[in-house]
């Protein structure tokens, strides 16, 4: 096909053919032969003329006249050569031209050999590399999805097209056809694709549901989960409607999703036994090795009649087991198939006796009696003696499988106690279970056997249930369980040579612990009124600290080191600590405490201080200092006191007023309580009275001055100053001056 082209009308259009066959000699059907086609459009051809019967290499002329109107002419044929072709001229106008990248017009998109989802996408590109818009239409055989369906391709640009594979296998064609007047072919190409089905996968959270032992309708539930990506349609078959419920007969679920099951047990009064069934669940994929099976069973017993099958695996704790026997699924001769009560032990009988039971006379109870070897006989005896003292044969020894009945001779409660070494007992059934109210028993305890008074210390009893039997109580031990009780507690008194234990109390009375020797040794105790000597050193579970603090300025001193909890309990809330850190030019000064090292004397303000005539208890201090510290600076001493100190010993030295905060030298009436601090200054001092400026939250000031209320002046260092500055502070008579 020419391009596109332009023609005068009725012009002569000219070219040679000659026939390219070697076989021309043959016959015509090996002659070269051209049909010449024009079209308006470029997608739509009629045929001008035919040019046939042209033998190899014989070229010759071929004129024809061109159609008014006529765009593209195109030349069909076979066996032909065509050359020299002339006439018309070129059109100029802009023009599209269709490339799709990487296929060829008439090629093939694969999604290869692999198995895909219907829907699974692959795109290409189509681009245009001519100098005009081109409008494509995009369509696809064999239910193969494109997206965009229609689309124009910019001159220079691309467009991107979404193909989607169908759910089969798929063998399509995927035509691009170009707009009218374009003059281009439709591009074309071959589509593959195998289709992955999609397939659910099926599982179940669980394959049996034992309800055990019930006298009520309940019901379970199934989890089925599929983790494939089908659709998922299981059936669901009860192998016993008589006695179970399933629902529903068929479950939806869609892929990732989880449905449910519901298994009901239909317990009906008066219907005894034990029931199964077999619930079979079939996926709507695979075979035989994808049905699953669910067992279900229950077990209904008359309420007022006693039986044990064992079945729960486990034997009741309600039994007294003296060791040996076990509930298993034996195998050896005389064995029921089920689960089964045995003991195994050479040469070393084991006995095992039922819980306590009643009985009317002549009421019976029967039981099976599985035996291994006639040589290794079961002792079976009963005892109506709630001490469990003297003993009845039931039967002479057992040497052979079978079931027993033994006839209640009066009425009472009744114990059955088996002895041997290689037998198994199974299917009691008859007289009523009687067990007590409430028994439970003290299975170990842990009681501290020293300690210190004030101190903190835990007790433990564990206390196992025997009957079980579920109450409502203070504390609860489970059913056929065991718990353990901590028991915190502070010994308020010294005790030498005591006994201590634990008492449980429960329905059915109360048990104690075996007793324990006690030892609580006094606490330390520090009294601001009493000579305080330090004898007990070292690391104290308690200290207790009689000290009466005061609202305002307060000293104290301890053996051992302070801390922020300490201080709390004894001046409340919003406490400030100081410590003495310098004497010069009559002035006493102080910084903030962030430290606190035991024996050395704090200042301490208090806004809300805790009263405690007992005391204050102090717990796990390390008390280190024996005797009382002082820091000294510029000869000045400040001194801690454990002890008090009466007149006239503080005549010349100097205490904190709590009211004040004012340092007053004392007279030959003062005293000072014990636990506190007092000041020495350099002889040849002769101030009476010091004013305290302590720390300011406001203006950020970390330390106060005690100086003499003299008229001096002092900066906050304590040093004495003539030139004040604007916008500083000044401690003058005691108290802190801004200057303006």
């Amino acid at each position: 096909t020419t391009p596109p082209m332009i023609f005068e009308n009725d012009e002569v259009f000219a070219f040679e053919a000659a026939g390219c066959s070697s076989w021309a000699s043959y016959g015509d059907s090996y002659k070269g032969k051209v049909i010449v086609q024009t079209s308006t459009d470029g997608t739509n051809f009629s045929d001008l003329e035919t040019f046939s019967s042209m033998d190899l290499d014989a070229w010759q002329s071929c004129n024809v006249t061109i159609p008014a109107g006529t765009k593209f002419v195109r030349f069909v044929g076979s066996y032909v050569s065509i050359d020299n072709i002339y006439g018309g001229k070129l059109d100029e106008s802009p023009r599209p031209k269709l490339e799709v990248e990487g296929i060829a017009n008439g090629g093939s998109l694969s999604w290869g050999y692999s198995d895909v989802p219907a829907g699974d996408t692959k795109t290409i590109t189509l681009k245009n590399d001519g100098t005009a818009d081109l409008d494509v239409t995009i369509a696809a055989t064999d239910d193969y999805t494109v997206d965009p369906a229609t689309a124009t391709v910019a001159a220079g640009g691309t467009v991107v097209v979404t193909i989607g594979t169908p759910a089969h296998n798929g063998n399509g064609v995927l035509t691009i056809t170009l707009a009218e007047g374009s003059g281009l072919s439709p591009y074309t190409i071959s589509l593959s694709s195998s289709y992955k089905e999609p397939k659910p996968v099926m599982s179940l959270d669980k394959t049996s549901i034992a309800f055990g032992r019930i006298n009520e309708v309940k019901s379970e539930t199934i989890t089925v989960s599929n983790t494939g990506d089908g659709e998922l349609v299981a059936t669901i078959a009860n192998g016993n409607t008589d006695n179970f419920t399933v629902e529903p007969a068929e479950l939806t679920v869609n892929p990732g999703e989880t449905g449910e099951i519901t298994i009901t047990y239909n317990y009906v009064e008066g219907t005894w036994g034990t029931f199964k069934a077999n619930v079979k669940v079939t996926p709507n994929y695979g075979g035989t090795y994808d049905v699953k099976t669910i067992t279900v069973s229950a077990t209904s017993k008359d309420p007022n009649v006693w039986s044990e099958d064992f079945e729960e695996g486990t034997l009741p704790t309600t039994w007294n087991n003296e060791g040996g026997w076990t509930v298993s699924e034996p195998t050896a001769s005389g064995s029921n198939g089920s689960y089964m009560a045995t003991i195994s032990s050479f040469n070393n009988p084991k006995s095992l006796t039922t819980p306590r039971l009643e009985a009317k006379a002549g009421e019976t109870l029967t039981f099976y009696v599985g035996m291994q070897y006639e040589d290794e006989p079961l002792t079976i005896e009963y005892t109506n003696d709630e001490a469990k003292a003297a003993w009845t044969p039931v039967v002479e020894p057992v040497i052979a499988s079978g079931e027993i009945t033994f006839t209640a001779p009066a009425d009472g409660f009744y114990y059955i106690r088996f002895t041997g070494t290689y037998a198994m007992l199974d299917d009691f059934n008859g007289f009523k279970l009687a067990m007590k109210d409430h028994e439970i028993e003290i299975s170990g305890s842990n009681i501290p056997a020293e300690g210190t008074q004030f101190a903190e210390y835990t007790a433990t009893a564990t206390v196992k249930e025997l009957v079980g039997v579920e109450e409502d109580a203070t504390e609860t031990v489970s059913a056929n369980g065991t718990a353990t009780f901590t028991l915190t507690y502070v010994p308020e008194e010294a005790i030498e040579n005591g006994v201590a234990k634990i008492v449980v109390t429960y329905a059915g009375g109360e048990l104690t612990t075996d007793e324990v020797a006690m030892s609580i040794a006094p606490a330390l105790t520090l009294d601001e009124t009493a000579e305080n000597f330090i004898s007990q050193t070292g690391n104290q579970a308690a200290v207790v600290v009689k000290y009466t603090p005061k609202a305002g300025w307060n000293t104290i001193c301890l053996p051992f080191a302070l801390t922020s909890d300490i201080l709390t309990q004894i001046f409340g809330e919003g406490w400030k600590a100081y410590e003495f850190n310098g004497y010069a030019d009559g002035a006493l000064s102080f910084k903030s405490a962030t430290s606190f090292y035991a024996g050395y004397p704090y200042i301490v303000y208090s806004e809300a201080p805790v009263a405690n005539e007992n005391g204050f208890v102090v717990n796990n201090v390390n008390v280190s200092a024996a005797t009382a510290n002082a820091d000294t600076y510029g000869g000045a001493k400040f001194q801690g006191t454990y002890d008090p100190i009466a007149a006239p010993g503080m005549e010349g030295k100097y205490g904190v007023v709590p009211s004040t905060g004012k340092i007053q030298k004392g007279s030959a009436n003062a005293t000072l309580k014990g636990l506190r601090a007092y000041f020495e200054l350099p002889a040849g001092t002769g101030v009476k009275e010091l004013g305290i400026s302590y720390e300011d939250d406001a203006t950020g000031i970390s330390q106060f001055v005690a100086t003499p209320e003299n008229g001096a002046i002092y900066d906050l260092n304590g040093n004495k100053v003539k030139n004040l500055v604007k916008g500083q502070v000044y401690i003058m008579n005691g108290q802190k001056v801004l200057i303006k």
